[in-house]
């Protein structure tokens, strides 16, 4: 026996088109912002093909932007040091641009991971290592709930 499914793609337009970029940005618990919005032309259908990209786009601008807003002080660091000839090591013309350190084995595998009890040793500078703790604590111990 043969079943036949027809499947037809209604392609959306406009203000449907935002509700479904502000359905990807809500199932990822983002705010769809005015960047997102405007990529969406007036009079122009689009397909789920087509707005997955679109969103896709926008969230690896929005990752380094808003969900690690510290990556746009980097990025503007990056685009200053571009500009001048490398001398000494890259470590210090790093330090100089504002790029912290630290160097963060972790011991406790995938148990150790999956019970939240991953031992992470730190070395590097105390600010680096504030800066990062509260990241660091999130993979090494599971908080009480």
């Amino acid at each position: 026996e043969l079943t036949f499914v027809e499947i037809n793609e209604r392609p959306v337009s406009n203000g449907d088109a935002k509700k479904v970029l502000r359905a990807y940005c809500k199932k990822d618990s983002l705010k769809a912002d005015n960047d997102l919005l405007k990529m969406v032309a007036k009079d122009t259908s689009y397909n789920a093909e087509n707005l997955r990209k679109m969103y896709d786009t926008w969230y690896a601008n929005a990752l380094k932007t808003k969900v690690y807003p510290q990556y746009a002080g980097f990025k503007k660091n990056i685009e200053i040091a571009k500009d001048k000839t490398p001398q000494g090591s890259a470590y210090e013309k790093l330090k100089e641009i504002g790029v912290g350190f630290l160097d963060a084995p972790v011991s406790g595998g995938e148990p150790g991971a999956i019970a939240g009890t991953l031992a992470i040793m730190c070395g590097g500078e105390k600010k680096d290592f504030e800066a990062m703790k509260p990241y660091l604590k999130e993979g090494s111990w599971k908080q009480p709930e």
